[in-house]
């Protein structure tokens, strides 16, 4: 990608003025966002974070690492930056990724760190309007983007087709079928556990791993952002894997003490047609088992919060949240956060959500620590951003798929509690895989 002379003395003069504080400097630039070809990011070897809710017409690509947050060098309180210049849309600064906390011996995810780190390059859309921007403290880093630069291809056709290979897996090659047994056989062994009295609710998951001959990565996410519009998008590249997903859950967002969350848990399909479509919806309102689900988790946030906000917004009844394939109970949650609480700390309270390990927390991972004989690594766990400002975006990292070494890993999982089917639960989870195996030719797989 050409580098302007223009943008070049911006930084320039930017330098100038130390070589020590960190600089976070936006600038507008007249490429088209979709223009970019995220493919090409896969001969790069640098970490790179694709970032987009489409029904915010917010996005952005973060490309390599330029510090740990963690570092003495790196001080939020003094930063040179031009962010007052922009202040109509959020400036994502720190990257943050965290991996389930049940961990095992895999190797499918050793290429991804868990890390708090704040990216060399950003390239930003928020309302079709696109920006740079570039974070360094000296000279050597301002090489560095430079050379990042002039690594990102930008596809000039003037179509709206930018995909012309078709994504090719191969069906015949098939190295994990699920079991129903098996499925059946967990379910019930964690129902005793429910029934012990030990846990109200725990989350059993499951991926499924299929060999795929290529992809095209570009066309992967144009069909999630078309699809899935009221969910996160996200592709992270690291090593040679890619993890991707459309999480429809937010773990939270926050603009200044305003903190936004939810609970999404209980499911059903979607009908075939608008009628049906909404018979489902009433069906799943009056569900007791999908209601004590939701409300597990409701509790489980209310509880978290508490001492951690002044105040708190709550409806008593859930909503229905749909998406392409699925309906959820869905439970909008607001909240003040008290002046002295931190990103870290809501974290912390927060995630693990009931939603994605059960309820009470500690009881519910304990067990499945026990239990699951996979690493869920990056699965479940969470993906997003935060800044200087008290701004952030988190989501938990379901409805995702790893590609890795030719192949495909795609996860689901869904919450038992008393009262919870084998059968019925088995069908949730080829709801929730539906979104990854479909794009590639897998959408009828167990």
């Amino acid at each position: 990608m050409d580098f302007p002379k223009k943008i070049e003395r911006i930084l320039i003069n930017y330098l100038k003025i130390n070589q020590w504080d960190l600089k976070s400097i936006v600038i507008p630039i007249n490429i088209p966002f979709k223009k970019i070809c995220i493919n090409n990011f896969n001969n790069i070897n640098e970490k790179i974070l694709y970032w987009e809710k489409p029904n915010m017409e917010f996005s952005f690509i973060a490309i390599s690492s330029l510090i740990s947050a963690s570092s003495q060098k790196y001080d939020p309180s003094n930063i040179l930056h031009n962010w007052d210049e922009f202040s109509s849309f959020p400036i994502p600064l720190v990257l943050k990724t965290k991996k389930f906390p049940v961990k095992k011996i895999n190797g499918i995810w050793n290429h991804f760190s868990e890390e708090d780190y704040i990216p060399y390059l950003i390239i930003l859309q928020s309302d079709s309007k696109s920006y740079l921007v570039a974070n360094f403290f000296n000279n050597n880093d301002y090489d560095k983007i430079l050379n990042l630069l002039n690594l990102i291809s930008v596809d000039k056709n003037e179509t709206d087709n930018l995909f012309s290979e078709e994504t090719k897996s191969e069906k015949d090659d098939v190295t994990k079928e699920d079991d129903f047994n098996d499925w059946e056989n967990s379910i019930n062994a964690y129902l005793d556990h429910i029934r012990n009295g030990e846990v109200k609710k725990i989350v059993l998951s499951k991926y499924i791993h299929r060999k795929i001959a290529n992809y095209d990565i570009d066309k992967i996410t144009s069909s999630l952002s078309k699809k899935y519009k009221d969910c996160y998008i996200f592709v992270l590249f690291e090593g040679d894997s890619i993890f991707f997903g459309a999480s429809p859950e937010k773990l939270f967002s926050l603009k200044g003490r305003l903190l936004e969350t939810e609970a999404l848990a209980g499911s059903i399909a979607r009908g075939s047609n608008k009628l049906l479509d909404e018979k489902l919806a009433s069906e799943l309102l009056k569900d007791n088992k999908n209601l004590a689900e939701h409300k597990n988790v409701v509790d489980y946030i209310t509880e978290n919060l508490e001492g951690y906000v002044d105040t708190i917004e709550i409806d008593i009844m859930p909503k229905i949240k749909k998406l392409n394939n699925i309906q959820h109970l869905w439970t909008p949650i607001k909240a003040h956060v008290k002046d002295t609480i931190s990103v870290d700390e809501l974290i912390d309270q927060l995630y693990p959500t009931s939603a994605i390990c059960g309820y009470p927390k500690k009881e519910a991972i304990k067990i499945i620590s026990k239990t699951e004989e996979y690493d869920r690594g990056l699965y479940s766990g969470l993906i997003g951003w935060y800044n200087h400002k008290s701004q952030a975006d988190f989501c938990v990292a379901i409805r995702s798929g790893l590609l890795k070494d030719n192949s495909l890993y795609a996860f689901a999982g869904c919450g038992i509690v008393r009262g919870s089917d084998a059968e019925s639960e088995y069908h949730e989870t080829k709801l929730k895989l539906k979104p990854i195996l479909s794009l590639f030719n897998y959408e009828n797989s167990n």
